[in-house]
């Protein structure tokens, strides 16, 4: 709460975030993971998946990072397409969420580049934007419209760490 007023969506992500030292910046985030039996308890599995965040705006970046790690995944962090293609074929990656707009490799690039790569085409991919939806056809396996609940990120990650497993 501030001044009385609830915070919504990216607003109330970013509120306590202090830093993540895993996308560049250091500090101590401030964040509580969600009561067991909610989002992350899916009929008595929990889903925890190593997800790969795709931003250029450092600020969602880090408020995504350390609301994903809450949870318990494990998050790597690209500010475009090109170091994300570079992360994904580097590590182990279960899931990308990617945002639409990006300088050097935009979202849509980023996913039909991982679709033609046989090691990576596996790997689902999420699109988040505020203004664009995934193109028929496309090989975005969900989307997310900027602004959103960390509720239903938690949720989307979920139910795909699942689906992976």
């Amino acid at each position: 709460m501030d001044g009385g007023k609830k915070r919504r969506g990216w607003e109330a992500i970013c509120s306590g975030l202090t830093g993540n030292p895993k996308c560049g910046v250091r500090g101590v985030r401030q964040f509580r993971a969600p009561p067991t039996g909610t989002l992350m308890d899916c009929q008595t599995r929990t889903a925890v998946a190593n997800v790969l965040i795709v931003d250029d705006d450092q600020r969602l970046l880090e408020a995504t990072a350390a609301l994903l790690e809450s949870a318990g995944h494990t998050v790597r962090c690209a500010g475009n397409g090109e170091h994300a293609l570079r992360l994904a074929r580097a590590e182990r990656i279960d899931i990308v969420l990617t945002d639409y707009t990006m300088p050097v490799m935009d979202g849509l690039q980023l996913a039909r580049a991982i679709d033609l790569d046989p090691e990576l085409s596996a790997i689902p991919v999420v699109l988040v934007s505020a203004v664009a939806t995934p193109p028929v056809g496309s090989p975005i396996r969900a989307s997310l419209r900027k602004p959103f609940t960390g509720e239903r990120l938690l949720e989307l990650i979920a139910r795909l760490a699942l689906c992976r497993s």
